[in-house]
């Protein structure tokens, strides 16, 4: 339907149609509008017999309150979390799998401020190479028995070989 005419224009429609006979192409002619905006307010005043929108229409909310309710909470605990990060806990606690792109429409009708993701500083290879060297100094000078398990190259996990349960020490 189109929500561009007044409630005037409907109303003349359907006088112009309904009281004087006017074709629907003499109609669209006379209200400046397309002939199928005039056949759509005839189709709606004979199903409805009024030319107001009927309530309930166009695409409904994929959150009820309830779950709007758990989103609003959601968002002022974690108020930096990313949309990701948020529909990921949504998706735990209500079991309701929702796009980040959805959240980011809530936050906002919610009245809630944006949040950009941070982008990391990336170590480079010179970094790396220094760290690497720094841990497998010190785990030459400080320990004799220690196993090295490089996991990445942020993460450097030092086993000693004891009798004891291992301790991990974290460059």
């Amino acid at each position: 339907m189109s929500s561009h005419l007044s409630v005037r224009d409907r109303r003349r429609i359907i006088s112009l149609n309904i009281d004087q006979g006017v074709n629907v192409h003499e109609i669209a002619r006379r209200i400046p509008c397309s002939i199928q905006t005039v056949y759509n307010i005839l189709q709606l005043f004979q199903e409805t017999n009024d030319v107001i929108e009927r309530n309930g229409r166009g695409r409904l909310r994929i959150l009820n309150n309830d779950q709007v309710n758990t989103l609003r909470q959601l968002l002022y605990q974690y108020p930096t979390d990313t949309s990701s990060s948020i529909a990921d806990r949504l998706l735990r606690r209500t079991g309701l799998g929702i796009n980040p792109r959805t959240i980011r429409n809530y936050r906002s009708s919610l009245g809630f401020r944006p949040v950009h993701a941070r982008s990391q500083p990336l170590i480079n290879a010179r970094h790396a190479q220094e760290r690497l060297t720094f841990c497998l100094s010190y785990a030459a000078a400080h320990c004799d028995n220690v196993r090295i398990h490089i996991l990445n190259v942020r993460e450097i996990l030092y086993h000693p070989i004891l009798s004891q349960p291992p301790l991990d020490i974290i460059c």
